[in-house]
């Protein structure tokens, strides 16, 4: 215990250091309206919420993906030791990033830089990482001989590992590779970038170069933060007689959709299918005359979408007479515009099944997530019919109660219905059952902050319930059709895809999912959901690590001295193998995507995809 203790004050010895020496001596101090003591009391309350509403908190500390007792001795020192309001950021940033999990972070970052971090420097240089070695992505500096492609041996007299290292926890990501991508990037571009110039050595064909490069000054310009920003319920109105790309830029939905990391069109063979407003599509034919249908999701998000927002609009506003307000806008995107994506991936299928083409890649490479109904889509696509869902928790707390109280209103209320078969009671009722003890669970309290201040700390409750429901709904499958008399709303509540009339194994053939890594949230429960039934084989690089988000909006908490608002997952999906779906989707094929690989990824695609057994021959 003592040898462990020595060790972990040795680390933390180093990490002070680094931090001091990334942030800190290298240029002016910013004194000036600096409060150490209510940046100190911005943390204890972090900590606090964190110990008591995030969900991934114990599987955290469990896969020793953190050390809470560690970690708050490393915060609690750089604070200590801040002496501007750009160090005390950085070590609630550091502090954040420490849990390696995207949906724990600062919303409005963007919009407070302008206070703490009114100067960035940028260099006229990009350096990334592919298979460990660092190259040039691009430069533009005057009088250096180095070009993209190049090999960069070291910054400043030291190697990219020492130099990354103070930056590695600064952006949050499950994702190794990401994260050390994210960490580069914050070393030449941004308001923690060097703040002197850098000497550059690198490999320009057989010659060792050495460069000084400049950084570019800037100072920030207005930006709104969060809480600037009207509230959701100032949605603007719309009419009936609003036209459609007006209708839809106010309500958000825009270009462009996160481009793939596979570009699969420009392989020879390769035919673009007559694109829709949805998803782009393309066949290609492999040398041995056999096809590969390609389809590309670039986001799981409605709102990703603006040419199936603009023509479903068109059927939408002959529908109502009069002005559009919140309600009616979730009502359009909820039961329009997501109704016309699966539509439009339903057609598709169908050609497939009727051109008896038996390979079908399904790619969602930087798909960053949205909502729920990419769990559709994947039943839509999968051959195997049936597949369950995976279990879920939400948090011990008063969302939650809140959460589970509505949803037993509505299903008394689908009690009264008409028409309702016994095999329909019983479901309803024992839906009611699940809701109510869930409920009762939810409002347990538990804290965990002991662990911030002990290492031996062994938590006597949970912040989540014993009782699990599904990701879904209260069920894990139900069959098409399930429920009829009730409404779609109640429908969606008890199993998410009887809210759009879903079709199940209309794809026929051998699936697979292009991932990366920046797959995440709702892409990774699609990719889980069918890797877990075995249903389609992943490829690809492992997913950004992100899990569950935020139900119903979460548990918002804003730092009352630095005006940071943070959020924090308040639910969990797990894996088949009882796993967090947070630690990320590992590929069944892994197949780097980055950069100038991407000739050879691609032609490992095709031969993994080529290689498969057709479904007829499995």
């Amino acid at each position: 215990m003592l040898r462990s203790f020595l060790l972990n004050l040795i680390l933390l010895t180093a990490a002070t250091q680094l931090v001091s020496s990334a942030f800190g001596q290298d240029h002016p101090r910013e004194k000036d309206g600096f409060n150490r003591e209510l940046w100190l009391k911005d943390y204890e309350i972090l900590k606090q919420h964190i110990a008591t509403t995030y969900a991934n908190f114990e599987s955290k500390v469990e896969a020793k993906t953190v050390d809470p007792y560690l970690l708050n001795q490393q915060t609690t020192s750089a604070l200590a030791q801040a002496v501007s309001d750009k160090e005390a950021l950085a070590a609630l940033l550091k502090f954040i990033g420490a849990f390696q999990d995207p949906h724990f972070r600062i919303t409005n970052l963007s919009g407070m830089a302008e206070i703490y971090l009114p100067m960035k420097a940028t260099f006229p240089i990009q350096l990334h990482i592919i298979n460990n070695i660092t190259k040039v992505k691009s430069i533009n500096a005057k009088d250096c001989s180095l070009k993209p492609g190049d090999v960069i041996e070291s910054v400043n007299g030291k190697a990219i590992d020492d130099l990354i290292k103070p930056y590695l926890y600064m952006y949050p990501t499950g994702n190794d590779a990401l994260r050390r991508s994210y960490a580069l990037n914050a070393v030449f571009s941004g308001s923690f970038a060097l703040e002197s110039p850098a000497t550059i050595q690198g490999i320009a064909g057989t010659q060792r170069v050495s460069c000084i490069i400049e950084p570019i000054y800037e100072k920030r310009t207005t930006t709104p933060t969060a809480a600037e920003k009207p509230p959701a319920t100032d949605v603007p109105e719309l009419h009936s007689s609003t036209d459609p790309e007006t209708a839809c830029k106010i309500m958000g939905f825009q270009d462009p959709r996160p481009s793939s990391a596979m570009p699969h069109h420009d392989l020879e063979g390769y035919t673009t299918v007559k694109s829709s407003n949805a998803f782009e599509r393309g066949i290609l034919k492999l040398k041995n005359g056999e096809h590969v249908a390609f389809m590309r999701v670039g986001s799981f998000s409605e709102f990703g979408y603006p040419g199936v927002c603009r023509e479903s609009w068109k059927k939408f506003q002959t529908k109502f007479r009069g002005t559009c307000q919140q309600k009616c806008q979730r009502e359009f995107q909820r039961d329009y515009v997501i109704p016309q994506l699966l539509t439009d991936a339903r057609i598709f299928l169908r050609e497939l099944n009727q051109r008896k083409i038996d390979r079908l890649v399904v790619d969602i490479t930087g798909n960053g997530g949205g909502s729920g109904w990419g769990e559709t889509l994947s039943r839509m696509l999968s051959p195997r019919p049936t597949i369950p869902c995976p279990m879920a928790k939400l948090i011990k707390h008063p969302v939650s109660a809140e959460i589970y109280t509505n949803h037993i209103a509505e299903v008394d209320q689908a009690l009264k219905t008409p028409g309702l078969s016994q095999l329909d009671t019983d479901l309803l009722r024992s839906a009611k059952g699940q809701l109510e003890e869930l409920n009762r669970q939810v409002q347990e309290h538990c804290d965990l902050s002991a662990y911030w201040n002990s290492v031996t700390f062994k938590p006597q409750c949970s912040l989540l319930p014993a009782a699990s429901e599904f990701a879904c709904g209260q069920f894990p499958y139900l069959q098409p059709g399930a429920l009829k008399p009730l409404s779609m709303s109640m429908r969606r509540t008890l199993f998410y895809s009887l809210g759009s009339e879903f079709e199940e194994s209309l794809y026929r053939g051998r699936l697979f999912i292009l991932i990366d890594r920046y797959s995440s949230s709702s892409s990774e429960y699609f990719s889980a959901m069918l890797q877990d039934a075995n249903a389609a084989l992943i490829i690809g690089e492992r997913s950004n690590a992100s899990g569950c988000g935020y139900v119903n909006g979460g548990v918002p908490l804003t730092l009352p001295h630095s005006g940071l608002n943070v959020m924090a997952s308040n639910c969990i999906r797990f894996r088949k193998d009882g796993s967090n779906e947070v630690f990320g989707i590992k590929p069944d094929v892994e197949i780097p995507w980055a950069g100038e690989d991407a000739p050879a990824a691609l032609k490992s695609l095709i031969e993994a995809v080529a290689n498969s057994p057709t479904a007829s021959s499995q």
